[in-house]
């Protein structure tokens, strides 16, 4: 009896077999599970990131401006080809007991990478905000100040010029017969200008910016306001002058004589509540042929007293060449050694003349009547006490000797014959 082989089993398809259809069927569980979430309305959570995210991405976007994380809320409809930019602004607090808050705004400004910048077109505009009754934003009756760091802010030797404020808001009144309401400090608003355009715009804090948009364009009449309580502060930029020394190595247009550093000596003796010998370089421009009869020193000292009103000083002052004579042919620099010696206060003085301390000093370089350069410490005073661009025709030197001695509170100066 022939009997037949047993028919042969064909392999079954791969996707029939039992594990894969199981993972078939998961992997379209996930994704029907997933379209669900991706189309349920956010959480409160949820959307809060969301908007967090885009009001970063915004922020971001609207000025290359570096500002406080988190903090600065920042124009947004800036122009793209703007020449000036405002950097990360720095607060410092000042101790003073007589204020209910006193600080410092540090705003650097920045000109865009080759822009030429025209430091009469710029302004700056600064507007503090206080609270009242802890809900109403209104506007500071604080006493508000400005000066720029390093003066003149004219962008040509650095990129970036900084303005610093000052903001002081006086304690309340207890003698008042009602009081006050409660006011307190609240933000500021900041935007810069060229050519009456709108450059950037930065607050602290950011509903600031939503609360008082900047103008896209500054008021054709705008001009620097004398109350800066009721009305925003505009600060122009100071023109391009010799009011800031060069470079060593560097001088201002066509000067033929420009300052080195300052070095300062401590000479405070027993006698003395402060003394100082100021050794001051002038560095004639390569081969130039100076007059020495033809330039002229001013050196003038300042005190605080009181702890905070600046004045000329009462302190002897007295100059000498440190080579003598000083001509400018043997060497291209010649040192100018000036003495500050601030005496100590005797039984006939005022309180106020007690409290007298050093401040700082202030010196002027002229050449023929014409202003080369200038440097102070602290730079403020060149701000403070601005130079004549030249002397008066009949003007001559204080001093006919350099190591004679001008009264006290004399500033002291001197040429070299």
């Amino acid at each position: 009896m022939n009997e037949s082989p047993p028919p042969r089993r064909e392999n079954a398809p791969i996707w029939n077999h039992p594990a894969l259809r199981f993972l078939l069927v998961l992997l379209t569980a996930l994704m029907v599970l997933a379209g669900w979430l991706a189309e349920r309305p956010l959480t409160e959570p949820r959307r809060a990131a969301v908007a967090a995210k885009a009001a970063a991405t915004a922020a971001v976007a609207a000025t290359p401006a570096a500002a406080p994380a988190g903090s600065a809320g920042v124009a947004d409809d800036l122009p793209a080809a703007a020449g000036l930019e405002l950097l990360a602004i720095a607060s410092e607090e000042v101790p003073d007991e007589d204020s209910a808050r006193h600080f410092l705004l540090h705003i650097p400004i920045k000109a865009r990478a080759g822009a030429p910048i025209d430091a009469q077109s710029v302004a700056v505009e600064v507007m503090f905000y206080d609270i009242l009754g802890g809900q109403k934003v209104v506007q500071t009756n604080a006493t508000v100040n400005s000066h720029w760091a390093t003066p003149p802010a004219d962008w040509i030797l650095s990129d970036t010029e900084k303005l610093d404020v000052e903001y002081r808001a006086a304690k309340p009144d207890a003698s008042a017969a009602a009081p006050p309401e409660e006011r307190r400090y609240f933000g500021y608003t900041v935007r810069a200008y060229y050519q009456h355009k709108l450059q950037a715009a930065v607050a602290e804090p950011g509903r600031l910016a939503q609360l008082y948009p900047p103008a896209a364009m500054l008021a054709r009449k705008s001009a620097p306001v004398k109350d800066p309580v009721a009305e925003p502060m505009i600060a122009p930029a100071l023109p391009p002058t010799a009011m800031h020394p060069a470079p060593p190595g560097g001088f201002a247009g066509g000067a033929m004589l420009d300052l080195f550093p300052v070095k300062i000596d401590e000479r405070t003796d027993a006698n003395s509540i402060k003394g100082l010998l100021l050794h001051i370089p002038i560095k004639a421009r390569r081969g130039a042929q100076i007059d020495a009869r033809g330039v002229v020193i001013q050196v003038l000292f300042y005190d605080v007293v009181g702890g905070e009103t600046v004045v000329p000083t009462r302190a002897t002052v007295s100059t000498h060449w440190a080579a003598p004579p000083a001509t400018w042919v043997t060497s291209d620099v010649e040192e100018l050694d000036v003495k500050y010696q601030l005496p100590k206060p005797d039984a006939q003085d005022t309180p106020l003349e007690e409290n007298r301390k050093y401040f700082g000093y202030l010196v002027r370089l002229y050449y023929k009547g014409k202003l080369q350069a200038v440097t102070a410490e602290p730079e403020r005073l060149t701000q403070q006490y601005p130079p004549a661009a030249t002397l008066p025709e009949k003007s001559t030197p204080a001093l006919s000797q350099p190591s004679a001695t001008p009264a006290p509170g004399a500033a002291a100066a001197a040429n070299p014959m």
